[in-house]
């Protein structure tokens, strides 16, 4: 598991995502499913961490889609 941090920026097939923190909801988090309330789980590995209890600083995080790569 790769924990990102917050301000961090990384692709995840071609698309950008940008780590910001978090409150002790999902709100505004592009992996979101708000209808479902759930997160998706496509390529759940390469955004595990976003709860404060799952990861080494102790924030909630969110990931926010942020453009797409070329």
């Amino acid at each position: 598991m790769t924990e990102h941090h917050i301000g961090e920026r990384f692709e995840v097939c071609k698309i950008i995502y940008e780590v910001r923190e978090g409150g002790f909801s999902c709100e505004g988090c592009s992996l979101y499913i708000k209808d479902e309330n759930v997160c998706t789980g496509e390529y759940k590995t390469e955004f595990e961490g976003c709860g404060s209890a799952n990861r080494t600083d102790h924030r909630n995080v969110i990931f926010v889609q942020i453009g797409e790569s070329e």
